[in-house]
């Protein structure tokens, strides 16, 4: 297939995916629906529910465009269809951090709905699937935790007249379905099996790291995969000037170690990385020459050494530097194709950020992560895998923290894209007491209070991180775990996700990643997600 006939293809998938949206989305913009909810229900203490976080999702489960606000105690979600939709909420139940929870499939009333009562529904009927579609074990019988979850709830039906007798029933059922989620997924984890898979997958951003360093050296001995991501402003200043001392340290450090190199994003669509010269370009195709000339003299550069190029990153989240949805999938495209000439050997990856429903916060786009992805991979470009970015605990541009099971989920829905699937996580640890939280002040993003009530710290950052890790880990799916930051600094982008703080003193969560390195062994077939 022609360089040419790749942008055919692609512009006209293109084209059908925005159609279908904005079809969806009610060119006359006149709300359809309205989904009511009574919050009436016992919460975690000092928590208040922020309608910047709730999201409803179709019948498969796409975000969808709604407003919602909290009025005399009722959350009050409209929406620019009459389709049954989910609605995803941030909820803190008793003795747990905030998580986002959603409902099951509901259509629009006058009467209100009891947002607990819904929530318990929806994770109920998700656990009922979950256990009996034979993709876990003991699919049968029903756990026996299952069945008490489902006799509260159904007490709690019984006595929806009694609002608060209905709410600390389904607040029972709600709880009890999380532990049997997470006791079911959590418990694999220890085994040396996923500690072997985890161990094999795991990678380490290495940009920056000199031979010497013991940061360097501490990542050579623990990983097998190095990440280098240069910031595309700094590497091409001027559009006629490349620091090549950018990519060519770390590149030579990672690929003479004998670890598989991962290089990118080389476009990354983020106000802060895109270089102040491509401004001048308001002729769209003069803008995609200049990109891909950039991207064919890396590659051109490096393709000896790169095992897997991340293209482009968070394309079509957002407008920035006045590039809209269209322009920014052009450069994309260009991208991509400048790769696939230079490179064809090469695995060709692009970087999805908030790939849940938090894009539509802030974005004003029409297709999102999930459509982006499926539109590309349809177009036949030959991209061979797709990154989704779990920045947990952080606002936009990051994602709400959740539970383990809802991560398995996402991982299980952008796996039906068929394409393998790379994870690049990032998760505070809070300040450091020695650093006087110098990298948060300068940090974009500090880890958001409204999903951190209690709090986090380096505890808290090594649980989540383990626990999403090893579940990536066990999934076939998932070719590489990538942890975002090995030392906190002042100029990346989630503030205190290192691995290091500031002083470069391992966290935790470090401490976690040497313990697993024993178990680097060839990994058999048959965990649990197989």
């Amino acid at each position: 297939m022609t360089r040419s006939s790749y942008g055919m293809d692609v512009k006209l998938a293109f084209e059908v995916s925005v159609g279908w949206a904005k079809r969806s989305s009610n060119d006359t913009g006149v709300p359809m629906a309205v989904l009511k909810f009574r919050l009436d229900a016992p919460v975690r203490a000092g928590w208040k529910l922020d309608p910047e976080f709730v999201h409803v999702l179709d019948i498969e489960r796409v975000p969808y465009p709604m407003h919602a606000h909290v009025e005399d105690g009722l959350l009050i979600c409209r929406t620019a269809t009459t389709d049954s939709l989910r609605v995803q909420v941030p909820w803190a139940l008793p003795g747990r951090q905030p998580c986002i929870l959603g409902t099951s499939t509901l259509p629009s009333r006058q009467e209100t709905y009891l947002l607990v009562l819904e929530l318990a529904r929806g994770r109920l009927t998700e656990l009922r699937h979950f256990f009996q579609d034979g993709s876990a074990e003991e699919a049968r019988p029903l756990p026996e935790p299952l069945l008490e979850a489902h006799a509260l709830f159904v007490e709690a039906v019984l006595k929806r007249e009694d609002t608060e007798a209905c709410a600390t029933l389904a607040t029972r059922c709600l709880l009890k379905c999380l532990e049997l989620a997470d006791d079911r997924l959590t418990r694999h984890f220890e085994t040396n099996e996923v500690k072997a898979a985890l161990a094999d997958k795991l990678s380490l951003n290495m940009s920056g790291l000199k031979p010497g360093d013991p940061i360097s050296e501490w990542a050579i001995r623990n990983a097998d995969i190095a990440r280098i991501s240069p910031n595309w402003r700094t590497v091409n200043p001027q559009e006629d000037t490349i620091h090549w001392a950018e990519w060519e340290g770390p590149v030579r450090l990672a690929h003479e170690s004998g670890m598989a190199v991962h290089c990118g994003p080389l476009i990354d669509f983020s106000a802060d990385t895109l270089p102040a010269w491509l401004d001048r370009y308001h002729d769209i195709t003069h803008a995609c020459r200049a990109v891909s000339k950039y991207v064919e003299f890396v590659v051109r550069n490096y393709r000896n050494r790169v095992h897997v190029w991340h293209i482009v990153r968070r394309p079509a989240m957002a407008k920035v530097n006045n590039l809209s949805e269209e322009h920014q999938i052009k450069l994309t495209m260009e991208a991509i194709q400048a790769v696939m000439q230079n490179a064809p050997e090469a695995d060709m990856v692009i970087d999805l950020t908030a790939p849940w429903a938090e894009w539509l916060s802030h974005s004003g786009f029409e297709l999102g992560p999930l459509h982006l992805a499926d539109t590309l991979a349809r177009a036949d470009l030959g991209l061979t895998g797709m990154n989704l970015e779990l920045s947990l605990g952080y606002a936009s541009p990051g994602s709400h923290l959740r539970e383990i099971f809802d991560v398995y989920k996402l991982i299980q829905l952008y796996s039906q894209i068929n394409l393998p699937l790379h994870l690049d996580i990032a998760i505070p640890s809070g300040p450091d007491s020695s650093n006087s939280g110098s990298s948060r002040r300068f940090s974009r993003h500090a880890a958001d209070p409204r999903q951190w009530p209690g709090g986090c710290d380096q505890a808290s950052q090594a649980a989540l991180g383990m626990k999403v890790m090893s579940l990536a880990a066990m999934m076939p799916s998932v070719r590489s775990i990538h942890w975002s930051n090995l030392v906190d600094a002042p100029d990346q982008e989630f503030a205190e996700s290192g691995l290091f703080t500031a002083d470069r003193k391992p966290k935790t969560i470090a401490r976690r990643i040497e313990e697993i390195r024993r178990f680097r062994m060839p990994v058999t077939q048959g965990l649990l997600m197989s």
